[in-house]
Formats: C-alpha cells, sequence, structure tokens
C-alpha cells in the first residue's frame, strides 16, 4: 500500500510599511486558504518602522501562529526580507507583499505545487492587474499587459521578468542560502541568484495576486527607476556578461507583440511608447534609489485618506457632469436629424435603495427609467421576440423595441418584480450555474444570489433564463477546455437545474472573441449578448448584441441620451481609442 505522503508545513512572510487598511484583509485571505495538501505554520509579518495602524490591525486576530515584528527603524525590505528568513523553519516560505489580494483560497497550493513536486526551489505567482480609471492608468494597464505578453511567451515564461516580488514562493534549501542585499530589485535579484547557485525557477499562472498599478507619472517614475538601477547594482554583483543575457529580450518577439497591440489600443500604446522613452531618459539623469520603500501612493489601493477621497469624487463628479451635456447635444443633433435608435437593449445588475455597486440603481429610479421608455414610446418585448426582430433584414416596419436584461442574477431584483409584472414586462435575466464556486472578489459584489425557489418564480412570471457563464471568470485567461466548462456546460447544468431551454448567453465583463463566439454558437444558444456600444439593426451577427449598461451614475434626466444614435456612436468610438 502507497505511503500516504505527510504535509508540508508552509509559512507566510509579508514584510509591510503602513498597510494599516489592507493587512487584515490580506491575512483573512492567507486564513481562508484551502489546507488540504499543506498546514500553515505561522504568519511572520515585518513592519519596516510603520507608523500607522499596521501592526494594531494584524494583533487584532490574537492568533497565535501569527507572529509580529515591531521593527521601528526603516531599513527596507531586504532587511526584513531576510528578518523572516532567520525567523523561519517551515519547509516551505511565501514572500507576500502587504498591498496585494489574493481572493483564490487554492492559491497557495498553486504556488507550492512545484516546490512539493521538486521542479523548483524559487515560484513566483502570477499577477493581474486591477482596472485603471485615469488616462495615465490606462496606458500604465496598456504597457503592463503588453509586457506580460511577450514575458509569458519568451522561453516559456522561464525568466527573469516573470519573477514578480509581489508573490514568491521559496524551498527551505533556497531561504536557508539566500541572503538579499538590496532592497531595490530584490525580486529579480531572488531570479538571478537562483539561476546562479544552481536552483531550480518555476512560474505559475495559475497562482494569481491581483495588484493596483500607479494611475499617475510620478508613481510609474519611482517604480521605473527603481528598475533600471536594479540592473546597474547587479552589473557588480552578479557580472555584466551574466546580466545582460537574463535582461535579454528578443527583438522579433517585442515587435510582433507592439504590432498587435498597437492594432488593439493605437492611442494607448503611442502614450506607453513616448511614456518609456520619457523613462529612459529621466534614469540617465536620476541619483541611484534609496534602499527603503519610497511609496506609490496611487498603487495603494485602499490606502485612501480623507482628502484624496474627496479630490476622486470632485474629480468624478466633473467628469459626469462633462458627459452629461455632452450627451445632451448629441441627442439635440440626433432630435434635429429625426435619428432614433428603435432597437435597444438595456443591461442591469441591480435594484435596490442601498447601492451597494456601482452598477445599483435604486427602486425609484428604475421605475422613473422604464416609466420614461415606455412614454418614448417604446415596447418591451421578451427574448424570443427580440430573436425574431433581429433575423429581419428589412426593419422599416419595426416599432420601438426594448428588451430588458439583467446580469448575475442577484436576489435584489425581486423588488422591481410586482412592478414589472404590471407593467407586462418579461425581462431576459442572466444568472451563473456555479455560483457557489464564484470568487466574490473578482466579481466585486458580495450581494446575495437568486434561490431556485426565485427563479421558479420569475419563470412563472415569464422572465427568461439566460447563462452568464458558470463562474463569471475573465474568459481572457481561459483555456478552451475551461471555456468549454463556463459555457457549454453552464448551458446544460441550468438546463437541467430550473427543467427549462437556455437559449441567450452574455459574456463576462463583455469580453469575446470570434472563438468564444464559435463556441457559444456550437453550444446550442441562439443568442449572445455583450456590452459593446452599438446601433442594433436587423439581420446584424446574433452572438455580438450590444446592449447599454445602465448604472448608478445615470441621472434619470441624462437616460434617455444614452442609448440616443450619436451617443452611442461616440461612445464606441471612444473605447475604440481607450
Amino acid at each position: 500500500m502507497e505511503k500516504k505522503r505527510k504535509k508540508p508545513t508552509i509559512s507566510i512572510g509579508i514584510p509591510a510599511y503602513n498597510e494599516e487598511l489592507n493587512i487584515g484583509k490580506l491575512i483573512k485571505e492567507i486564513l481562508s486558504q484551502d489546507q488540504k495538501n499543506f498546514s500553515i505554520d505561522k504568519i511572520i509579518i515585518a513592519s519596516d518602522g510603520s507608523n500607522d495602524n499596521t501592526i494594531e490591525e494584524a494583533k487584532k486576530f490574537n492568533l497565535s501562529e501569527i507572529e509580529i515584528f515591531e521593527n521601528k527603524e526603516r531599513r527596507g525590505v531586504a532587511v526584513r526580507m531576510n528578518q523572516i528568513f532567520k525567523h523561519c523553519n517551515s519547509e516551505i516560505l511565501i514572500l507576500l507583499n502587504a498591498d496585494i489580494a489574493v481572493p483564490d483560497k487554492f492559491f497557495i497550493n498553486k504556488i507550492i505545487q512545484p516546490i512539493i513536486e521538486d521542479r523548483a526551489d524559487l515560484v513566483s505567482a502570477d499577477l493581474m492587474a486591477l482596472k485603471a480609471e485615469t488616462f495615465i492608468g490606462k496606458v500604465l494597464k496598456t504597457s503592463f499587459d503588453f509586457k506580460k505578453t511577450i514575458f509569458q511567451n519568451y522561453k516559456k515564461g522561464l525568466n527573469l521578468f516573470t519573477c514578480y516580488g509581489a508573490g514568491r514562493a521559496f524551498s527551505k534549501n533556497l531561504y536557508r542560502s539566500i541572503t538579499f542585499t538590496e532592497s531595490v530589485g530584490e525580486d529579480a535579484y531572488s531570479y538571478l541568484y537562483c539561476l546562479k547557485n544552481g536552483f531550480k525557477y518555476a512560474n505559475m499562472k495559475d497562482a494569481k495576486i491581483y495588484i493596483k498599478l500607479p494611475d499617475n507619472l510620478l508613481d510609474h517614475k519611482k517604480q521605473s527607476l527603481r528598475f533600471n538601477d536594479s540592473k546597474e547594482r547587479f552589473n557588480e554583483i552578479f557580472g555584466k556578461d551574466f546580466i545582460r543575457k537574463e535582461y535579454h529580450l528578443p527583438i522579433g518577439l517585442i515587435l510582433k507583440k507592439a504590432i498587435t497591440c498597437f492594432f488593439r489600443r493605437p492611442l494607448l500604446m503611442t502614450f506607453n511608447v513616448l511614456v518609456t522613452l520619457y523613462m529612459r531618459i529621466l534614469s540617465l539623469f536620476s541619483k541611484k534609489s534609496s534602499n527603503v520603500w519610497d511609496i506609490s501612493i496611487s498603487t495603494k489601493d485602499h490606502n485612501i485618506n480623507k482628502n484624496k477621497q474627496d479630490s476622486i469624487l470632485l474629480r468624478l463628479s466633473k467628469q459626469v457632469f462633462f458627459r452629461r451635456t455632452l450627451y445632451r447635444i448629441l441627442r439635440f443633433v440626433d432630435d434635429v436629424l429625426f435619428l432614433k435608435n428603435k432597437m435597444i437593449v438595456l443591461c442591469y445588475h441591480g435594484v435596490n435603495d442601498k447601492k451597494e455597486s456601482f452598477f445599483d440603481v435604486s427602486v425609484e429610479d428604475f421605475k422613473k427609467q422604464i416609466n420614461l421608455l415606455l412614454k418614448e414610446g417604446y415596447v418591451f418585448v421578451d427574448s424570443k421576440e427580440f430573436y425574431k426582430l433581429l433575423k429581419k433584414r428589412d426593419e422599416s416596419n419595426v416599432e420601438k423595441v426594448c428588451l430588458l436584461t439583467f446580469d448575475d442574477g442577484y436576489k435584489d431584483v425581486l423588488v422591481v418584480r410586482e412592478f414589472l409584472l404590471y407593467k407586462k414586462i418579461k425581462p431576459l435575466i442572466f444568472v451563473l450555474s456555479d455560483k457557489e464556486r464564484v470568487s466574490r472578489e473578482a466579481l466585486g459584489s458580495d450581494k446575495e444570489f437568486l434561490a431556485k425557489n426565485d427563479i421558479e418564480v420569475l419563470k412563472k412570471d415569464g422572465w427568461k433564463i439566460g447563462s452568464h457563464s458558470a463562474t463569471h471568470k475573465d474568459f481572457k485567461d481561459l483555456s478552451a477546455e475551461e471555456l468549454d466548462e463556463e459555457i457549454r456546460l453552464s448551458k446544460k447544468k441550468l438546463e437541467e437545474k430550473y427543467d427549462l431551454i437556455v437559449e441567450s448567453f452574455a459574456y463576462p465583463k463583455g469580453f469575446y472573441d470570434k472563438e468564444i463566439k464559435k463556441i457559444v454558437r456550437s453550444a446550442g444558444y441562439l443568442m449572445g449578448f455583450s456590452m459593446d456600444d452599438g446601433i442594433i439593426r436587423g439581420g446584424i451577427d446574433v452572438f455580438s448584441v450590444p446592449r447599454i449598461g445602465i448604472n448608478s451614475s445615470h441621472a434619470n434626466e441624462e437616460f434617455l441620451t444614452t442609448f440616443s444614435p450619436s451617443v452611442v456612436i461616440f461612445r464606441k468610438l471612444i473605447k475604440l481609442f481607450l
């Protein structure tokens, strides 16, 4: 009989400087990890002279396995990681940055797997950047995505550039051997040390960590100069020839990926090139980076003080005011030219007075918006009637119609059930077949989903049920097998569970491509709904039907402008360039 393998012991090391608003959340995510294949010895938190409540927040857990070092002096991340190494005796050590999110409860299982299988001594997690809000943030997000495609395609992802400091696992042999001498570029240092001393490296794409990128040039400058500075320092430590080889990237690969990205996002890629050149020039005249953290404020997603919050809200209010003014002007032009959008699909996510999410609208606003559509002469149709209209090539005799849709399948839609029944409106609601496996962090909501009996009630009211995938994963990161589960199997599960035929699919986060549409079509769906901006005409591709998303920022006086033809075209052009 095969002997059962003993579970390896794990320690988690977290160097931290002023992370009071995220450290507790990170500890909770660590404690909620599935520990079937390992056991946590301890969580070591090494504060590097924090002057906020980082220590106090960590102490709130009051657990014996959490060991906290209250260092009063700032000496840099290298010193704190060496301190963690010294106080660790586990078979595997995982180092995590304090300002990250690890929502996947199997994250630790994934990142330690190569070490358990003796395939690696150093394993890096994969980085996922959160959505950018500012223009500069979008430029930097484009740069991040562009570089990531290059790094993952070079040497099968086994290179210096995929060794991310935000999350790494070390074998006992490695962390007992290595000593960090520099805080600058310590992530690259661990990779270079690993290779130079005969250890093995792996990058785990399945072990995902979520980070926030800078949203301004000042913070990007801090990060960029640190990277350029580290390369110069490593020449002295490891030798110029070795560093030149490890920092090399094939020009052909860079050009190939650059051309692809330019076609997708020409404006953002152009600015990316300009920012890169600017940073290169700055690096020629900058002094060497300090060995302590030079904090990039905008990357601290949770660390926003009251003044900064007020500043953000003011900026958003100005943007919304500008948008509403522009939309009204464009709608006025459409009225003068007698242009109307005959066929529209509206997409809501939640209806509640608490407005728990940016995507929620209040009950009063929702009812007013529906009444405004009726006053404008729109007739609400169900998904079957809408499909018939889409298949028509001649729409000259088609009256103004609207299909009402809801995404995600939240229970709060029940608050307007009676209202919609009275108005004889039969919405199409897209639900998740495996809602118990959904990552709430990725979904961005903790709201309650509809129960089985809720959906049975909606069915009796005439609501149609569509699939929004199995678990709302980001389709950009999925294999063909995973896409099949999210698309084809979700349809089968929903049909069996609710005794119905699922004919419509809504792409999670609005993302789709030619291959994804092909799977949707072959799975037996009749329609696929996107979040594209576009004018719906008879005879369009029924597997990329555009929808208009309505959220809390759409005031009732602005609501009718959102689907005015000129506004739709304007938004489409903006997305094309951004």
